[in-house]
């Protein structure tokens, strides 16, 4: 399996992700978290890799929203995301060479 990704790109910006932010995490009662005003992705260190991996494809579409400015309100943001996060990622599990198609 290939290695944890220290940031990611979305549009114009990037964010840098700390897998140890335990601290960070705890005061905000999450698994991970994504910082718009420092362009940062924090995620527990604690977690199965498994749910790693969704917390981090959720940070990242927090990502996506975060670079289109569409203004949702927190609540509206979160709800979108905890829906698209797991069709998402199956999406991308089961579909590789969709993948390959759509990285050309």
């Amino acid at each position: 399996m290939g290695h944890k990704p220290s940031s990611l790109h979305v549009g114009h910006m990037s964010y840098d992700i700390d897998y140890n932010d335990e601290a960070n995490c705890d005061e905000l009662a999450a698994d991970g978290f994504t910082h718009e005003g420092t362009r940062r992705i924090g995620i527990r260190p604690t977690l199965h890799p498994d749910y790693e991996r969704e917390v981090l494809l959720h940070d990242a579409l927090h990502a996506c929203v975060d670079v289109t400015r569409l203004g949702l309100s927190y609540k509206a943001e979160e709800r979108i995301v905890d829906h698209l996060t797991g069709p998402l990622l199956d999406l991308i599990r089961r579909n590789p060479e969709l993948i390959r198609f759509l990285q050309q």
